[in-house]
Formats: C-alpha cells, sequence, structure tokens
C-alpha cells in the first residue's frame, strides 16, 4: 500500500491481528480492538485501538506495521490509559482537513 489505510480499510481487520516491528527489538503482534469516527464539519478522522502483551510493552513513535490485507506501513502509536490491566493498550489517530 503506498497512502496510509482509510477507516473503511480498516473496518473489516477489527479484531485481527497486526504485526509491529520495533528497530532492535523485533516483532509482536497487537489485535484492532476498536475504530472510532472523530470527524467533524472541518475534520475527516478516526482512531484505533489495539491491545498487545504485557511482556512487550513499546514507546509511542512510528512503528512498521502489517497486516496481510493492507500491506506494510509506518504509523506513529501511543500507549494509552485504559481500564482493562491484562494487556498494553495503544492508539493510533488519523486526521486531515475535509476537501
Amino acid at each position: 500500500m503506498t497512502s496510509l489505510p482509510t477507516k473503511n480499510d480498516f473496518i473489516p481487520l477489527l479484531h485481527e491481528t497486526f504485526e509491529v516491528k520495533i528497530q532492535s527489538v523485533g516483532s509482536f503482534y497487537i489485535e484492532l480492538l476498536k475504530i472510532d469516527d472523530r470527524s467533524n464539519e472541518f475534520w475527516e478522522g478516526f482512531s484505533l485501538l489495539f491491545s498487545g502483551p504485557l511482556n512487550h510493552v513499546f514507546a509511542q513513535g512510528n512503528h512498521k506495521i502489517k497486516h496481510d490485507q493492507i500491506g506494510e506501513f509506518d504509523l506513529f502509536i501511543v500507549p494509552v490509559e485504559y481500564l482493562k490491566k491484562d494487556s498494553m493498550y495503544y492508539q493510533a489517530v488519523f486526521s486531515s482537513l475535509k476537501k
């Protein structure tokens, strides 16, 4: 995929696993838990919530993400606080001005 995936690209991948490649650490897997539409009259936007294992926590930053259906791309992911403490949670936010 040459550009970032859209919200519609992620919808069929809800609850599927994505590979995260972290430099100097290797690869591990996170699950897409939730997709939130954050659009308004000026912005098109959405956020993704992922969960991953507690024993493979990574810092916020650009990371290579891969899924067989949408390919590999760089995504800025941030660790976030979430109600359940059985996993580590990460969020990615997409936004652009409406045309």
